[in-house]
């Protein structure tokens, strides 16, 4: 399994799945791999990814942003790459998650559509996205970017219970720490970025820089 993701999400989302399988036997396990599909996925895992393999690829909504939408492109170009090595005509199974609905006429993988007001009435209204980039760029690292954590919480929490109901490969799932615990289990973020509260942060640091920062 490959989770294709901006890198907080995706390590976030590594750890949670490799807790839901801990438990598991060898033949309902999971090898958990993540990368960003903006950077080092084509380069890192493209190669690796085999018939059967899943794709797991949340893609940032473009419709606002000039910015947002060439990352948006660089995403499904990714997905069309990892598509690309087949086996008997069979690729890699690829799930596109976003709140752009067009992700869905793209022609490749399946597609989970996740509400988003503000971007539905910036495309049907119309809006000069040369200039929202940087308002862009904060909702995406700050909202965006989380609800799709959410999302891939609900869905590899419902594989996992799929398979852990199979008859002789039954196992306790929920027995197997299969949640984010804060207490004993670190969020992969560097300390430096824990130093000071975020609103401090803000006053000091430009938009635009900010924008682009991982949560924290």
């Amino acid at each position: 399994m490959l989770i294709g993701e901006t890198p907080w999400v995706h390590q976030v989302l590594g750890n949670f799945v490799s807790k839901l399988y801990s438990l598991s036997s060898g033949l309902a396990s999971v090898d958990v791999h993540g990368a960003n599909p903006q950077d080092d996925l084509v380069h890192c895992y493209a190669h690796r990814i085999v018939r059967g393999s899943l794709l797991y690829l949340g893609i940032p909504d473009g419709r606002c942003s000039e910015m947002q939408h060439c990352q948006e492109l660089s995403t499904i170009m990714a997905g069309r790459q990892s598509q690309g090595i087949q086996h008997l005509s069979t690729g890699p199974e690829i799930l596109m998650v976003g709140s752009n609905p067009l992700i869905a006429a793209k022609g490749f993988g399946r597609a989970i559509i996740l509400p988003s007001p503000v971007h539905k009435v910036c495309e049907e209204f119309g809006v000069n996205i040369s200039e929202d980039n940087a308002l862009e760029s904060l909702r995406e690292s700050r909202f965006g970017s989380f609800l799709r954590l959410l999302s891939g919480y609900i869905f590899f929490w419902s594989m996992a219970k799929i398979v852990a109901s199979l008859p002789v490969l039954r196992y306790e799932f929920w027995k197997s720490q299969s949640r984010t615990k804060v207490l004993t289990t670190a969020a992969p973020v560097s300390a430096a970025q824990l130093d000071r509260p975020e609103r401090l942060e803000v006053s000091e640091l430009h938009l635009s820089l900010y924008a682009n920062r991982g949560q924290s």
